[in-house]
């Protein structure tokens, strides 16, 4: 699926002499549908989250690199239409997820990053989308693990 997301958070130094590192708090939203690409599906799958996002980062790497690990929780809401059918139905379901990557921050200038993050994300259920037809026709399943890849131009205010 593609998509876009938003996100909004707040960076606080912690630990102490011996150890300091950085806690970043995010509230992020995501939608991602899988018709976007240009393809045309035989049915169609949106997914519109909310997340928090905690990721703790150590002190910056010479030249400001920045390197850490994140944790999130999602919740959020699943839609399934069905497209190439004759009556199609809809079908909604509660979408909710925890999981956790790597997250690396390189600086532009004193005020703009670019990040980069991954994560595992393992839903805590699963759903499985068929056509009520017979034999049953399966369209789509949430997968037991997924990944997420992001690419970010990030502002920093003071």
């Amino acid at each position: 699926m593609t998509g876009l997301e938003g996100s909004g958070g707040r960076t606080f130094p912690v630990g102490g002499a011996a150890f300091p590192f950085t806690l970043s708090l995010r509230v992020r939203t995501t939608y991602a549908r899988n018709d976007w690409p240009g393809n045309s599906p035989v049915a169609r799958f949106a997914l519109w989250t909310g997340a928090l996002e905690a990721c703790a980062l150590p002190r910056p790497f010479r030249g400001g690199f920045e390197v850490g690990l994140c944790a999130s929780g999602e919740s959020g809401w699943l839609r399934g239409r069905g497209v190439q059918i004759e009556n199609p139905r809809t079908g909604d379901s509660l979408w909710l997820a925890f999981g956790g990557g790597p997250l690396v921050r390189a600086p532009l200038g004193r005020r703009w990053q670019i990040e980069a993050r991954g994560a595992v994300v393992r839903p805590l259920r699963r759903v499985h989308f068929s056509f009520d037809t017979t034999p049953e026709q399966s369209v789509g399943e949430t997968p037991a693990v997924t990944w997420i890849a992001a690419l970010a131009l990030v502002a920093r205010f003071p």
